[in-house]
Parts: C-alpha cells; structure tokens; sequence
C-alpha cells in the first residue's frame, strides 16, 4: 500500500460489518499507513436490540463497532440518538480512547414529480382512504401492532384502508403467513413489496394518514418523507 500524506480519510459510510473484508483486519493496515479513518452509523440496533436482527450480524457487528472504538478518528451519525447509543456502549466498554462525534441532518430528497400513476391497482388504493405504513417488514418496525389496531378500527370505519410498503424482511414468517392469509387483503389490507421512489411519493401525497410505530430507529426516515408533503404522522 503507497503511504498517503496525512490528509488521506477512508470514509466507511454504510454497512460495512457483513462486508467480505472486516474491518478487524482492515483498520490495522490503514492505520499503519497514516490513513484517517471516519464513519457514518445509523444506528446500534444488533447491540441494542440483538433478538431482533439476524444472529449472523449480531455477531459481525461486535467485531465492527469494537474496531471503531479502537482505530476510528471521527464517528457521524443522523441523530443525537444515534450518537448518545455510541457513546453510551463505549462508556459501557470502559473504552477511553477519544473519539471525535458529529451528528450532522438529513432530510427527505424525493424528487417532485407530476408522473401519472398507469397501473390499475395502485391507482385504485391511491383512491382509498388509507393508513401508510413505510418500511421493511420485521420486527422492529412493528407492523404487526400496526395491523391490530387496524382490524378493531375497521369494523367500525368501513371504509378505511391499510397500507404495508416495504420488503419482506427477517424473523417475520409468522406475520407475512397472518398478511397473506387475511381475510381484508387486498380490500382494504394491501402489502406492496416493489413500489419505486416515484409511487412511493404518490402514497405519501394521498394517504389519510402515515403511521410509523417502530420500536427503535436511529433516525427514522419515513417520518421526514411523510412530512416533506405535509402528511400528518
């Protein structure tokens, strides 16, 4: 490796613990050739929550989050929670190694369109009076709360609709078998799995309402994309 001038960042922005390469072994040789090393975390879901995420990344992410704590320089995140989660598991450590923290904003950056929506079946739920609900099927984002209100709401509105967009995710087979097999799907219980960002905008524009229960995010992004077009959540 030709040594870089002090200057040189390796910028790890996503979710690099189930890459092929582990960071345990990757750090080390950037360190010894005077890389600066940064990243960007969402969140600490496999520590905080590791009964909810697969046991497979429970474990990698061990390894990553201690390799951070040993040779990163500087950590960003997308909430002040996020940021609090880190600094709280590394005093739980007892690691004093200093590490610099900066929680920096997003937002939501759909584009504006005027596209017209062609496929029959969405232009018929775009019609409906609807509840959204926007993110991977699993536990953590708890749809599974999500329908049970809406059975109880629905025998007494009739005319309300449920809306799951996302795809199937992990840990989930028993609440997919209770959505393929319900008797209100595709009436007024619907599940998309293959919606593009374009029609996704449509269904946050004409939703009744967007619900979002999920039981731990480090940000939340269906939030800030429901509230770009002023839905009310």
């Amino acid at each position: 490796m030709v040594k870089p001038d002090h200057t040189t960042i390796f910028f790890d922005i996503d979710s690099a613990w189930n890459a092929p390469y582990k960071r345990d072994e990757l750090y080390p040789i950037l360190k010894n050739n005077g890389f600066l090393i940064y990243n960007f975390i969402h969140d600490l879901i496999p520590i905080l929550l590791p009964e909810l995420v697969h046991n497979f990344t429970v474990n990698n992410y061990d390894t990553f989050i201690k390799t951070v704590y040993e040779y990163s320089d500087m950590v960003l995140f997308n909430s002040h929670s996020s940021q609090k989660d880190f600094l709280n598991y590394k005093n739980k450590l007892n690691i004093q190694r200093y590490i610099a923290t900066r929680t920096v904003g997003l937002g939501a950056d759909f584009l504006q369109t005027n596209s017209e929506i062609n496929e029959i079946k969405i232009k018929s739920i775009l019609q409906k009076k609807y509840i959204l609900f926007v993110g991977t099927i699993e536990p953590r984002k708890n749809q599974e709360n999500v329908l049970d209100a809406f059975e109880l709401l629905s025998k007494k509105y009739t005319d309300l609709n449920l809306v799951l967009i996302g795809k199937k995710g992990w840990k989930i087979d028993e609440f997919i078998d209770r959505v393929k097999s319900h008797p209100l799907l595709n009436k007024n219980l619907y599940w998309l799995d293959n919606v593009n960002d374009d029609t996704l905008s449509h269904f946050y524009k004409n939703a009744f309402i967007v619900t979002y229960l999920s039981k731990y995010e480090g940000y939340g992004l269906p939030i800030a994309e429901s509230l770009q077009y002023g839905n009310i959540t």
